[in-house]
């Protein structure tokens, strides 16, 4: 979860990274404990590349070596409403479901592990966001 602030507003942010492509079309489904469905459609994707580590194994007296690869690697952002996220605090998810136009994944969480977990974000952005840094100016104190 992530919030962009501004004097007028806040933008609540929901990202979803992953090594299996995501369309530029996605579209996230989150059920609710309530099975009341919430639809975000994709606000951005973007597609970097990350190095996954090699490694060896053996097997008897034989040793293989895979080598380090880039792969491409997805990042997607959904934008939520304070409405979204006032129903995913009180209700809690049951299940997400990621499309990419022509497939989808679905991943179930037991004990609403997703919602707790946004849940403590959301409440520990709002109390960063009630006492923000105090930046130093570029020039003071050079």
């Amino acid at each position: 979860m992530k919030v962009y602030e501004s004097s007028e507003y806040k933008d609540w942010l929901l990202l979803i990274s992953s090594y299996s492509y995501i369309s530029k079309a996605s579209e996230l489904l989150i059920k609710l404990g309530n099975d009341e469905v919430l639809y975000l459609p994709v606000n951005n994707v973007n597609v970097g590349k990350v190095t996954q580590p090699g490694y060896g194994y053996t097997i008897g007296n034989i040793t293989s070596m895979i080598p380090s690869v880039d792969v491409d690697y997805y990042s997607s952002v959904y934008e939520l409403t304070s409405e979204n996220i006032n129903k995913i605090d009180s209700l809690g998810i049951k299940k997400i479901r990621l499309s990419n136009g022509t497939s989808y994944k679905d991943k179930t969480f037991e004990y609403n592990s997703l919602g707790k977990f946004l849940r403590k974000c959301y409440k520990n952005i709002l109390k960063r966001l009630e006492n923000p840094l105090k930046k130093k100016g570029l020039f003071d104190d050079f």
